[in-house]
């Protein structure tokens, strides 16, 4: 055998062992985990049409043993779900009785606000105004902050350029230092120490050197228009399908809320790495 056919017996070689261990690592999804019925009776979700926008259930979290917490404006109550997607629990907004307002209320339990990490047993940090909270797997509130505490680390976001950001992050025990595009409003970790950014519409997964190795994108609203064919009268928008805004789990899973006109949906897309 000459040196030509050497050479390409090898390069034929490579390109199956490289084949062959070409890891992929995504999420998944999304996979239906919760589906329910509007209405107002037990684990029904609220929808009320507006003018505007209408107001609909949100995915408020997923605690760490996997609960998924949904809150219900319409109906007031907020909704749990095990793993499985059975309803375990509501818990009925409670009327405010410090307040002149009839329709005041406040959540007694598994209230979360705008989550901004998770402490290293899985609890999550939630925060209202200047305050921070962390709530537990039970949906309690187990301590209280007037500043932001130390586990949820320190991100300064320094603009280095057009349209290119220098992001840091530094954690007790953890440091991230990358370039980047994009900015979200949200850095958390995940129970296995991953980096992820969350914004209104995708998760970016970051590596240790802040390399991004995955992105999940929430899917478009999906609606139609109907005329009346009258001059000066904008047409009817109506929905067929939309998602809401992605939460991250302390798992590392992404999950949100859909609607469609018959139905509301909770959905999760789940994070599969084979190199592991």
């Amino acid at each position: 055998m000459g040196m030509t056919e050497r050479a390409l017996v090898v390069f034929f070689l490579l390109e199956i062992f490289c084949g062959l261990n070409v890891s992929n690592a995504e999420w998944l999804g999304p996979e239906n985990m919760v589906t329910g019925d509007w209405g107002n009776g037990s684990g029904q979700f609220g929808k009320e049409i507006g003018d505007n926008a209408d107001i609909c259930p949100v995915m408020a979290a997923v605690t760490a043993d996997g609960k998924m917490i949904v809150t219900d404006p319409v109906n007031r109550k907020q909704l749990v779900f095990d793993t499985e997607g059975e309803l375990i629990e509501e818990v009925p907004w409670v009327l405010n009785g410090n307040s002149t307002d009839a329709t005041e209320y406040f959540v007694p339990r598994y209230s979360y606000g705008f989550i901004s990490g998770f402490s290293s047993d899985g609890n999550m940090y939630v925060s209202s105004g200047d305050k921070f909270y962390l709530v537990s797997e039970s949906g309690e509130v187990v301590e209280e902050y007037d500043n932001r505490p130390i586990d949820l680390g320190t991100i300064t976001r320094l603009a280095i350029g057009k349209g290119q950001y220098l992001i840091t992050i530094e954690y007790p025990n953890d440091k991230w230092e990358f370039l980047t595009e994009d900015l979200y409003k949200r850095y958390l970790t995940d129970m296995n120490g991953n980096l992820h950014g969350v914004g209104n519409e995708e998760v970016v997964r970051y590596d240790a050197e802040g390399t991004e190795i995955g992105k999940l994108r929430i899917p478009s609203v999906r609606s139609e228009s109907t005329h009346s064919g009258v001059e000066g009268i904008e047409a009817n928008i109506f929905v067929l399908e939309e998602y809401g805004q992605p939460v991250l789990a302390f798992s590392g899973d992404v999950y949100t809320w859909k609607r469609t006109p018959e139905n509301y949906y909770i959905v999760k897309w789940t994070w599969v790495d084979d190199s592991i």
